[in-house]
């Protein structure tokens, strides 16, 4: 999603077969374990904010400016992740 609306990120790989979701520093940024999660280091008010959860991170994007093109993309997401 974030290639799609032109965000710039780093990706960081999580091997769950070698269950590194259940390293202190990954539960750090998601305390359940699960991927996905992310990190906006420039969050509400610059501030950085953890974000996990697919919904929730879809949600969150949604208002993140952007193109409104990035903003319908993201709504269609949200959709097809919540059925």
């Amino acid at each position: 999603m974030l290639e799609e609306i032109k965000l710039p990120y780093q990706y960081h790989p999580i091997d769950i077969d070698k269950r590194h979701q259940h390293s202190d520093d990954y539960l750090s940024i998601n305390p359940n374990g699960k991927v996905p999660a992310i990190i906006d280091p420039q969050g509400p008010k610059g501030k950085p904010i953890t974000i996990f959860e697919s919904g929730a991170i879809l949600i969150y994007l949604a208002g993140v400016p952007s193109t409104p093109s990035s903003s319908i993309s993201i709504m269609r997401s949200i959709s097809c992740s919540s059925t």
